[in-house]
């Protein structure tokens, strides 16, 4: 299954020129536009030509290749974006990232036409991206396992063989890595988020959340979520190595804090104000011909049955400081919370402001 854009679509004609194509091929898609390309990857992605774009593609038409056959074993999902010469003016070098995600891998390939390549045309950068591609998935094939010669030189790769435990995760088969986990259980304290990355405030959370509960906090990341694709094994080996040698972190497949609750029953959980407030809020218990309302109340009903609580932390929203006094949430969840004043906690930092200044 491909999925490509900004470059690299010669590769879907090199593929569909050889005869017997449709035992290779299941779909090409071609998502140019901005708002195709967020359509296919389900979010707006903070820069298109970016090694986290192409793998986000390659784990959407991967998802994509599941669906259509319904093994998860023998399919590949290649996602590549690139950003090529072009006639208006760009920051950066132009560039190709192409990656591949299986069940048992997540791959990237980064290509940089640098100066010394700056009279390269369009069409042999193109000619470069597309011949780029059919080599990884021939490498990922088992075809060849040398390298791809190029008129540029050497290509950057990064490679994540994924544990058991993770491909059981991306699978289906299990609902998280807790059994990996080397700290006691039941988990009494969680907190989930997706850390990219953990900052400052997320360490005083902890800190003061342990602090309140006597309890060790546990740090959980969802592969899965709402409406998106998963987590590839790059992103989950990074979360690991930043996090994993500081603090006890589980991966899960519970993208909903109602199924949070049902992984881990009594636990404490630890929240920021914008997201205690989802959950109280109907307007994230939309599915396809329900209630909202009805969802919501099902759902709080069963946060309370599974016994879980939350620690509230404040944070900044917009041009304010919310906390859990100054929001309205309904009744059966503020009864589920305890929340912390703003003279014990404080910061005003987000994980999407340092990666846009970085």
């Amino acid at each position: 299954m491909l999925a490509v854009t900004g470059g690299g679509t010669t590769a879907i004609s090199d593929l569909l020129a050889v005869p017997g194509a449709s035992r290779t091929l299941l779909e090409a898609t071609v998502p140019y536009d901005s708002q195709a390309l967020a359509d296919y990857i389900q979010r707006t992605p903070e820069h298109s030509a970016s090694a986290s774009t192409a793998r986000q593609l390659a784990m959407s038409a991967y998802q994509r290749a599941r669906q259509l056959t319904g093994a998860g074993d023998d399919v590949v999902g290649i996602g590549c974006t690139a950003a090529l010469t072009t006639d208006r003016s760009r920051r950066g070098t132009d560039r190709c990232f192409i990656a591949a995600q299986t069940a048992k891998r997540t791959m990237i390939d980064f290509i940089a036409f640098d100066n010394a390549h700056s009279e390269m045309s369009r069409a042999q950068q193109e000619r470069v991206c597309s011949d780029a591609i059919i080599h990884l998935l021939a490498r990922v094939a088992g075809v060849t396992d040398g390298p791809l010669s190029l008129p540029i030189g050497n290509i950057e790769t990064d490679y994540v063989a994924a544990p058991l435990a993770w491909q059981a995760l991306l699978a289906g088969i299990n609902a998280s890595t807790l059994n990996e986990l080397a700290t006691p259980s039941p988990v009494k304290l969680l907190f989930p988020g997706s850390f990219n990355p953990l900052h400052q405030g997320h360490q005083d959370m902890i800190r003061i959340a342990e602090d309140i509960s006597g309890e060790l906090a546990v740090l959980e990341i969802s592969t899965f979520n709402v409406d998106k694709p998963p987590i590839d094994y790059i992103e989950m080996r990074d979360r690991e190595q930043t996090i994993g040698q500081r603090y006890p972190l589980v991966f899960t497949n519970a993208p909903t804090f109602v199924a949070k609750a049902r992984l881990f029953p009594g636990v404490i959980f630890i929240v920021g104000v914008d997201t205690i407030t989802r959950i109280g809020d109907s307007r994230y218990y939309q599915e396809t011909g329900t209630d909202p309302e009805h969802n919501l109340r099902e759902g709080l009903d069963a946060l309370t049955e599974s016994n879980c609580r939350f620690l509230v932390f404040g944070r900044k929203v917009d041009s304010r400081f919310e906390s859990l006094t100054s929001v309205k949430i309904p009744v059966a969840l503020r009864n589920l919370c305890t929340g912390i004043p703003e003279d014990r906690f404080r910061k005003d930092v987000s994980s999407s402001d340092i990666r846009r200044q970085s």
